[in-house]
């Protein structure tokens, strides 16, 4: 019959110093605490799977982060999803690429709103005004209360020779536009 393991308590695994060579310390059920020269303590399963195989054991977390309550508990999960079947050696791949996705995804619906404002209609007419502001010329006309008034001409807007706009508006002397009986296919 094999020897059980006794569980491990919090202060053997804060006094456990690191060795020249990796060692470990059980808590049973599977559930080991790797210990590298390095000082690194990680929380380690071994399983069985379905068939009776006995793959690398997983590696569920690291000391500081993961408390031994937390590791024990993943310890269970991941002997169960074992012997469902559910293998855990790309567990952790697996859940980078679902995190990976997860960041394009936001990238992308944060694009996709940054092309929304670019194509609203206060951006497009803003970026057309801005354009077509330096070929207009104002004109300030005082009225009668001292005020000025603008008045907006579309003397370069107009074809020269032609005295029509790509509108087919002719133009009078005064700058204001009248409306044409025939339009020139210009």
């Amino acid at each position: 019959m094999p020897r059980l393991a006794a569980s491990l308590t919090e202060l053997q695994i804060r006094k456990a110093k690191p060795q020249d060579k990796p060692y470990f310390l059980s808590d049973g059920n599977g559930l080991v605490l790797w210990i590298s020269p390095a000082g690194l303590k990680a929380w380690r399963v071994r399983y069985r799977l379905s068939d009776g195989s006995r793959p690398a054991p997983a590696t569920v977390g690291h000391y500081p982060e993961m408390s031994l309550a937390d590791a024990r508990v993943k310890a269970v999960e991941v002997q169960r999803d074992a012997k469902h079947g559910k293998t855990t050696a790309g567990l952790r791949k697996a859940r980078q690429e679902i995190d990976a996705a997860a960041d394009a995804g936001v990238a992308a619906e944060a694009e996709l709103r940054a092309e929304i404002e670019q194509a609203s209609f206060r951006s497009v007419s803003g970026r057309w005004m801005a354009e077509k502001r330096l070929t207009w010329a104002t004109e300030a006309k005082m009225t009668a209360s001292g005020a000025p008034v603008f008045r907006l001409s579309w003397t370069n807007a107009c074809l020269a020779g032609a005295g029509r706009c790509a509108y087919g508006q002719s133009f009078m002397s005064s700058g204001g536009p009248i409306r044409s009986s025939t339009r020139s296919s210009t």
